[in-house]
């Protein structure tokens, strides 16, 4: 008389099972491995550093200008110029600069960055980090300008479509030579940089405001 099979303690499975459900489980980590990557690489936030901004005028449009009297210097970078290599194509930055004492005391300036086909990537805007500020020169003359400005700046940059922000700090260079009304300038900014170390007792231009551990500019 024939008894029907039960499940015991002792009841084995199928032998060869073990193997597929291995294997099933080796191809589940695997998938799941590639949607987290994925995902990961997805969610991976934009930088600019690395960037570099480069720009000559002419031939490239824009202007820059300085005023001893008003302490004020501003400039306009415009295509053709050159943007990369993070983000090659070119861009369109606008500024001005204050100073007071032969060194920048404020720098504010909007940025945009296009593709090689035009296409707009991203847009940002950059100010003078704390104790950021350089030297600066501003001469003035009847026949011939000449002005030249430096300083370390944070930056915000929001990029197109859902591709977020990014910020940081730059470090941005213009020049100029103006010489009867025609203007020769450059500017560069470089994406990146360190923010500079101020130390405690010193304010943004260098001076030691009393403190004798203030060295930035010889000023204590």
């Amino acid at each position: 008389m024939s008894q029907t099979p039960e499940f015991g303690a002792d009841r084995q499975l199928p032998r060869g099972i073990f193997g597929n459900l291995h294997r099933a489980a080796a191809v589940l980590v695997v998938a799941l491995s590639l949607v987290l990557a994925s995902a990961g690489s997805a969610l991976a936030a934009p930088t600019l550093a690395g960037e570099a901004f480069t720009w000559s005028g002419p031939p490239g449009a824009g202007d820059v200008s300085c005023s001893p009297i008003t302490g004020s210097f501003s400039y306009e970078a415009l295509p053709p110029d050159i943007a990369g290599p993070t983000y090659p194509g070119s861009f369109a930055e606008v500024g001005n600069i204050t100073f007071a004492g032969g060194v920048v005391t404020a720098w504010d300036a909007t940025f945009d960055i296009y593709s090689p086909l035009g296409a707009h990537v991203a847009s940002g805007a950059t100010h003078l980090a704390p104790g950021g500020g350089r030297p600066v020169t501003c001469t003035p003359s009847f026949l011939t300008r000449t002005g030249s400005a430096s300083a370390v700046l944070t930056y915000t940059a929001t990029f197109d479509g859902a591709a977020g922000t990014d910020t940081g700090a730059a470090s941005a260079t213009v020049s100029f030579a103006n010489t009867l009304g025609v203007t020769a300038g450059t500017f560069t900014e470089t994406f990146g940089a360190p923010l500079p170390i101020v130390q405690p007792g010193c304010n943004t231009t260098g001076n030691g405001n009393g403190n004798d551990e203030c060295n930035q500019s010889g000023n204590n």
